[in-house]
């Protein structure tokens, strides 16, 4: 009897764990969405943690695929790095980055720099302005 007993928990402690690693690798995938987006925004998790009014403990774990996001928390980080719900498979990191403008501009006003001096001072004035940018954005 307790050979049964010992396969049965050993059975359901592999299925367990199995389901736990496949149900993980589907959240790690969203994780590394919400990271690319929040990446090719500029912003550290901090700001978008702020921004999108939730912990920025939680949006970690959210990335690392160690928690799932609820719909209500999905729907904040979507307002803040517009996207939309339905699209989010579709995004990719290349496409944000090469369809944004400002990125591009960016790129080419810190290219111009001339010293280390002249490329912070770009570098400070084009945060600023990403800032600015983010509290005035309608992503529609």
């Amino acid at each position: 009897m307790y050979l049964v007993e010992f396969a049965v928990y050993n059975t359901a402690y592999f299925a367990e764990n199995y389901i736990r690693k496949v149900v993980m690798n589907a959240e790690n995938k969203l994780g590394k969405k919400i990271r690319e987006l929040r990446k090719s925004f500029g912003y550290t998790q901090q700001q978008l943690a702020e921004f999108a009014d939730i912990d920025d403990k939680h949006l970690s774990k959210i990335e690392n695929g160690i928690h799932l996001p609820t719909y209500i928390t999905l729907k904040k980080l979507s307002e803040v790095l517009c996207f939309n719900l339905q699209d989010m498979d579709n995004i990719s990191k290349k496409e944000t980055l090469a369809n944004n403008p400002i990125f591009q501009k960016s790129l080419k006003i810190l290219g111009t720099a001339k010293n280390d001096a002249e490329l912070q001072n770009y570098y400070e004035t084009l945060k600023l302005a990403q800032k600015l940018m983010h509290d005035n954005r309608d992503c529609k």
